[in-house]
């Protein structure tokens, strides 16, 4: 289950527990907005968002070779 962190959220019997990326990104920018000296959470920042693009370029991809499969000229 992808959730914000409430704590009700917790006590649910799930295999997995997920944070929502958007709420991962809030709370590492509210860690740089209260402390700057935390570089790590910016280099946080550049790595999800790093990943989300990477993630959806490859999905592109797949798309791309389930269309061209059963074509010639793809």
């Amino acid at each position: 289950m992808i959730h914000d962190c409430w704590r009700p959220y917790w006590k649910f019997q799930f295999e997995a527990h997920g944070l929502c990326c958007a709420h991962i990104l809030r709370e590492l920018q509210g860690v740089i907005d209260n402390n700057p000296k935390q570089e790590w959470a910016e280099l946080m920042i550049w790595l999800l968002c790093k990943m989300k693009s990477t993630k959806k370029k490859l999905m592109d991809i797949a798309v791309w070779r389930i269309r061209c499969r059963d074509k010639e000229n793809c």
